[in-house]
């Protein structure tokens, strides 16, 4: 039996260089040769995969009868499942985001929860569909479909000069910045990439964090900072457990991703607050933790895009 070659870029050679995408070569059976897990030879006419180490005379409980076009999809299968699960940067084809969304409908255009497009100041991912549709306060834009952006500012912020906490997430440093200097960043880039940040970006209350006093806020915000809920799906450091609720619920991105993988190697501080002098964050590790509020973390947000 004469050597048979299988010509694809897809499978690594039968004793190709590991990770190498080389023909694959499948010669006959040779008794002097060690084979390892993964190497290919042909034995009675037919392809054979090995499963185990192997050598001297063919053993088939080392071997499993393949084909060369079976390899091929498994590998393009793999392929496909890793480029489907993985984030993608989708900044040059956000036209048809808006009907996506509208539609409630992302992977008929092209996307996912998780992929991402960056504007001239933030990078913003696709979080949550629907994070607040159909909402009984009357500040929230009750009948359109929306989707919750999570807003990576790359930036640092602290959460409360004071190093107190006690006046609660309106009264931080961290909800002044994100208010001010980081919605008016959002609002240029939607712009840029949308034409107008008013047709897209939805007024909606919060649930305020303040020790002792909690309920919702009267007045509309375009950005929160995230909480608790939001990244673990329940609140594990904060002393405000009652945050919960249509506007406070986990967002979909954080569980199909860990945080860090969204974030990197940053500490987030979080809305949530722990006592009146520490605030909440996500460890760049994957814990959640806190900290005291005068220490300058990475600043993070949400908005809710239509």
């Amino acid at each position: 039996m004469g050597e048979i070659i299988f010509k694809t870029n897809l499978i690594k050679g039968a004793k190709g260089d590991a990770g190498a995408p080389n023909d694959l070569v499948a010669n006959e059976y040779n008794s002097t040769v060690e084979y390892n897990a993964g190497d290919f030879c042909i034995h009675e006419d037919a392809l054979y995969k090995c499963i185990a180490t192997t050598t001297g005379n063919f053993d088939a409980t080392k071997w499993g009868a393949t084909t060369a076009v079976g390899e091929i999809k498994a590998v393009e299968g793999a392929i496909n499942y890793n480029t489907s699960n993985e984030p993608a940067d989708i900044t040059s084809r956000l036209a048809n985001l808006p009907t996506a969304i509208a539609q409630q409908n992302l992977e008929k255009y092209g996307y996912k929860i998780g992929d991402y497009f960056n504007g001239t100041n933030y990078r913003y991912w696709l979080g949550h569909l629907d994070y607040n549709y159909g909402g009984y306060d009357y500040y929230a834009v009750l009948g359109t479909h929306n989707i919750g952006l999570v807003v990576d500012t790359k930036s640092n912020s602290q959460w409360n000069t004071s190093n107190d906490t006690s006046s609660g997430y309106e009264g931080s440093a961290l909800h002044t910045y994100l208010k001010g200097a980081v919605l008016d960043n959002i609002k240029a880039d939607l712009n840029a990439l949308f034409g107008s940040w008013s047709d897209h970006l939805i007024a909606e209350t919060k649930l305020f964090a303040a020790i002792g006093n909690w309920g919702w806020s009267s007045s509309p915000e375009y950005i929160s900072a995230l909480t608790e809920v939001n990244m673990y799906g329940c609140p594990i450091w904060s002393a405000d457990s009652f945050q919960q609720g249509e506007a406070d619920q986990q967002l979909e991105i954080f569980r199909k991703y860990k945080y860090n993988r969204i974030f990197g190697n940053n500490n987030i501080w979080l809305r949530s607050i722990r006592s009146a002098s520490a605030a909440c964050l996500a460890d760049r590790g994957g814990l959640a933790a806190s900290d005291g509020a005068s220490y300058s973390l990475r600043a993070a947000g949400l908005i809710i895009f239509h």
